[in-house]
C-alpha cells in the first residue's frame, strides 16, 4: 500500500489501524499469552507422539506387539518369553513419563496465570481503572509505574521523572535481549505537546480522537514504523518511543503509554518458540544402539529365512532321491 506523506518524507505503509479508545479494540487480539504445551484436551495424544518420537520406545513397542499377538493368532505365538514381558514395562515407563511432564506443564499453567492477572492501569475519561493484563487490548492508555513490566507493546506518550512532566524514560530489556544496560525511550515531541508537560494528572480525552497506523506484528524488536494521527495533524513513530512488553521501567516515577500489539502479536511473543523434545546424550547414544540392534537384528532373520529355504529344499530334493531308491529296490525284489 502506497505510504502517506508527512512533513516531506513518505511514512511507512499501513499494516494495523488502531483507533485509541477507553474499551480498546474488543474483537482484536486479547493479552493472555500462554506458554504451556498441553491442554486438557490434547495431552494424551500430544504426549504420546513426543514419547514415540524416542526410537527406543517404538522398538519395544514392536516387540510387545509381536508378543501379544499370540493372544490373536497362535500362529504368531514365537515369543520363548512371556507375552506381557514388554508391554507391561512399556506401559508403566509411559505413564511415569506423561505424569512428570504433566506436573511440569501444571507449572507452566499456573505461571500464565499469575502474569495473566497482574493489574495494570487504564486510563479513562473518569479517572483510571485496574484491570487483569489479560483484558487489556490495543487502543488502551496505560499507567506503569517504576520497577513494573510493561503489559503490551505501546507508545510512549508521556513520563514523569524527578516530579516534572517528561518525554524520557529508562527500560530495561534483559528479559528481551538480555542486555542489563537500561535503555532510554523518548516520546515524540508532537505527541509530547498533545499529551501535555503540565504536572496535573494525564488528560484522556486529548487523544480521544486520534489512531494509530503502524506495521503489523512482527519479531523485530528494533523495527517499528508508523504514524500518529488526530484531526489534520499526523506525527511520524519509530523505535524510540516503544515500549516492549517483556521490558521494565527504571529510575522513571510512571509512564503513559498507547497499546498498540497484545498477547501473541507482540514482538515477545513473535521471538518465541516451542521448546524441542528434551533429548539427553544417553538418550541419544541409546537411540543409534537400537537402531543398529534392530538392524543386525532383521539381518540375521532375513540371513536365516535364507539358510532355512536352502535346507528346506536340500531336504526336500534328499527325501525325493530315498523315495526314488526305495521304488527302485522292491522293483528288483519283484
Amino acid at each position: 500500500m502506497d505510504g502517506v506523506m508527512v512533513d516531506g518524507d513518505v511514512a511507512a505503509p499501513r499494516g494495523r489501524v488502531i483507533q485509541v479508545s477507553e474499551q480498546g479494540e474488543r474483537g482484536g487480539c486479547d493479552n493472555s499469552l500462554v506458554t504451556s504445551k498441553y491442554t486438557a484436551l490434547n495431552f494424551l495424544g500430544k504426549n504420546l507422539w513426543e514419547q514415540f518420537q524416542r526410537v527406543a520406545n517404538v522398538y519395544f513397542l514392536l516387540i510387545a506387539t509381536l508378543q501379544v499377538s499370540g493372544y490373536i493368532t497362535p500362529a504368531l505365538d514365537l515369543s520363548p518369553t512371556h507375552k506381557l514381558a514388554t508391554i507391561l514395562p512399556l506401559t508403566l515407563m509411559l505413564i511415569l513419563t506423561a505424569l512428570k511432564e504433566a506436573m511440569e506443564d501444571y507449572a507452566r499453567h499456573a505461571e500464565d496465570h499469575k502474569v495473566n492477572t497482574q493489574k495494570a492501569t487504564v486510563v479513562k475519561a473518569g479517572g483510571s481503572e485496574d484491570i487483569e493484563w489479560r483484558d487489556v487490548r490495543p487502543g488502551m492508555i496505560l499507567k506503569v509505574a517504576e520497577g513494573e513490566a510493561f503489559p503490551a507493546d505501546m507508545i510512549l506518550l508521556r513520563s514523569q521523572m524527578q516530579g516534572k512532566t517528561s518525554g524520557k524514560c529508562y527500560v530495561e530489556t534483559a528479559e528481551l535481549d538480555g542486555e542489563t544496560n537500561l535503555k532510554i525511550r523518548n516520546a515524540d515531541k508532537d505527541v509530547l505537546t498533545i499529551a501535555g508537560r503540565g504536572e496535573s494528572d494525564f488528560v484522556w480525552s486529548e487523544f480521544r480522537l486520534g489512531r494509530v497506523e503502524c506495521d503489523p506484528p512482527n519479531n523485530e524488536l528494533y523495527v517499528f514504523n508508523g504514524k500518529y494521527t488526530q484531526g489534520d495533524r499526523t506525527i511520524a513513530l519509530d523505535n524510540e518511543c516503544i515500549l516492549l512488553r517483556g521490558a521494565k521501567l527504571r529510575n522513571t516515577e510512571h509512564v503513559y503509554g498507547l497499546v498498540i500489539y497484545t498477547g501473541k502479536e507482540t514482538k515477545l511473543s513473535k521471538n518465541m518458540t516451542e521448546g524441542p523434545l528434551k533429548r539427553s546424550n544417553v538418550e541419544q547414544l541409546v537411540d543409534r544402539l537400537i537402531r543398529f540392534i534392530f538392524l543386525a537384528l532383521v539381518f540375521v532373520v532375513i540371513t536365516s529365512a535364507v539358510f532355512n529355504l536352502a535346507f528346506q529344499a536340500k531336504l526336500a530334493e534328499h527325501q525325493h532321491r530315498e523315495v526314488d531308491t526305495g521304488r527302485f529296490y522292491l522293483l528288483f525284489l519283484a
